[in-house]
């Protein structure tokens, strides 16, 4: 009975010795989520005194800030022993913990530094938060050295192949079609039947001088074509200068894609870097890598500005990335929102000439540093992306692969120089939000043939993304992935809503095994992808949705 009453003693005591410590954690003051300009641990803030926030977490009630103290250094060693060479606040009686504003020595561009916050409670209690950090952008304009570049040569690979309007199911009926000089009744052809044949049988495009013209009389002037269609439901009218090509279900000017530039250089690294910043920014979309390994994990940079009032940079810091001796950075670049399609607006809204501005400083141990820019050193070329619009879709040819152009060694020697300049000089800022990011990955839930040979993948809801494709074929083969939030009646992909945008993926296949895509420049908004070209009935993890949205918590 002894024994067993020291048993239970024991147990008590070491029960109540959990609970105080249980309690004491549960009651114990946090200072939590540092931030910079709302981020956590940005690179490239592009404000000169930005704003500081923290949160307090405590069990108990009624706790409040009584007082704050913050550091900021240019060291993380200086920071564990409470030295500040930036900022020491002092301690301020204030209750305050959102956007207080750096008040130190003036911030150098491209500089990181640490801080953190000490806090007294009106309890008496002292916490301090963890070590958090930011670097800064570029803050003078004079500090950029690189040069805008791009690839304007034409491409000599043959289009891309897609999804035409007949193949989406569309019925086109021509309610109007006169030829000739605008308002002029005397100088007008009506050639609604012409047009409709043309319509019927496919040809969606016309131009009026070479295909409807003939030897109709209207001459002498500059001639239009007036017209007026039904698409499906949707009244669509236009008037088409002479020379122009058209596309009859839209009404505008027929668009004309073109492939992503692929632009890269060499460049040597000595032993010993410190730290390593790139800055990047586009007209257009990029997707930046080093030594074949991709920079960030974002897509659509720089994001969507007035390109002709500011465009946002990227920084990275990519000290890790880099090796010692010959390296290699690469880019590409997609139409994005400068380029490509915009709602009803339609493409080029900001300009037609894709243009990239990256520079990569590099600090090394012994306090020595060197710029790499893009400049008129730097080669280009067109590559396996055929097309990329946010609207249209993506076209990726597998065949035009070229293994190992973003490393060092690479035989660039075909390539093209560079075009170097711009034809707008806007304000580059630092991009000031939380970027877009694949956040998660939806399964297909059920695969359906409505059509031989036509399989419709369920992915479960709808959601903004693209959609990883996973097919084994033959080289040359052709899979199209059309994309859609509802379905017809005959199980079938329903794409009016869609309008005039295609919303179509499609690959080629270069052959030799299973290959594994998904696109760099496009978006969709769907629940169901239709997908044609398959040699076989496929799995259901042939596709996988990629669901992206912005990465705000």
């Amino acid at each position: 009975m002894s024994l067993q009453r020291n048993m239970k003693k024991h147990l008590c005591r070491v029960l109540c010795v959990w609970l105080s410590l249980g309690l004491a954690s549960a009651f114990a003051l946090e200072v939590d989520n540092p931030r910079c300009e709302y981020l956590v641990d940005p690179q490239g803030i592009g404000v000169a005194k930005p704003r500081l926030s923290w949160e307090l977490r405590s069990g108990k009630r009624g706790v409040m800030q009584q007082s704050y103290r913050i550091l900021v250094t240019s060291s993380e060693k200086s920071l564990q022993r409470n030295e500040a060479d930036a900022w020491d606040s002092g301690v301020v009686a204030s209750n305050q913990s959102t956007q207080v504003e750096y008040a130190g020595r003036p911030l150098e561009s491209g500089k990181r530094y640490f801080w953190k916050v000490l806090v007294t409670t009106n309890h008496g209690e002292t916490a301090e938060s963890r070590p958090a950090s930011w670097s800064m952008g570029i803050l003078e304009p004079d500090t950029w050295q690189a040069q805008w570049i791009g690839l304007d040569a034409p491409p000599q690979h043959p289009p891309a192949r897609r999804a035409d309007l007949q193949g989406k199911g569309h019925k086109v009926v021509v309610q109007k079609a006169l030829y000739g000089v605008k308002g002029d009744a005397q100088r007008q052809v009506d050639i609604k039947q012409r047009l409709q044949q043309q319509v019927d049988s496919g040809k969606l495009l016309v131009t009026p001088t070479n295909e409807l013209a003939g030897s109709d009389p209207a001459h002498g002037t500059e001639k239009v074509l007036e017209f007026v269609c039904l698409v499906d439901d949707w009244q669509v009218s236009g008037v088409v200068p002479e020379n122009a090509t058209w596309d009859l279900s839209t009404g505008q000017r027929a668009k004309q894609y073109l492939p992503a530039p692929y632009l890269r250089t060499e460049f040597e690294v000595l032993p010993a870097v410190k730290r390593a910043t790139l800055h990047a920014t586009a007209q257009g979309v990029f997707d930046l890598s080093l030594n074949g390994q991709r920079v960030g994990d974002e897509v659509f940079m720089p994001g969507w500005t007035d390109y002709r009032k500011r465009i946002y940079y990227r920084s990275y810091d990519v000290t890790d990335l880099l090796e010692a001796g010959p390296n290699a950075l690469g880019v590409i670049l997609g139409d994005g929102w400068f380029r490509g399609n915009i709602s009803c607006v339609g493409q080029n809204k900001y300009g037609d000439k894709l243009r990239l501005k990256a520079q990569l400083r590099i600090d090394y141990a012994d306090g020595s540093s060197e710029t790499v820019t893009t400049g008129p050193s730097w080669r280009a070329s067109y590559g396996p992306i055929l097309e990329s619009d946010m609207q249209a879709g993506e076209v990726y040819d597998a065949r035009l692969e070229m293994p190992g152009w973003n490393r060092a060694g690479y035989d660039a020697s075909g390539w093209s120089q560079v075009v170097t300049g711009s034809a707008i000089e806007p304000l580059l800022q630092s991009y000031p939000g939380v970027p877009v990011r694949p956040m998660h990955e939806l399964p297909a839930l059920k695969v359906t043939e409505p059509r031989p040979g036509t399989y419709v993948f369920d992915l479960g809801q709808n959601f903004s993304g693209w959609a990883r494709l996973k097919v084994n074929g033959q080289v040359g083969d052709q899979v199209d992935m059309i994309f859609a939030e509802m379905l017809k009646e005959d199980g079938t992909a329903y794409t009016t809503n869609l309008r005039s945008a295609r919303a179509v993926d499609s690959y080629i296949l270069k052959g030799g095994g299973e290959e594994t895509w998904e696109p760099r420049f496009t978006f969709h908004g769907f629940r169901y992808v239709q997908v044609t070209g398959l040699r076989e009935k496929p799995s259901p993890d042939a596709i996988t949705g990629i669901v992206l949205y912005s990465d705000s918590p």
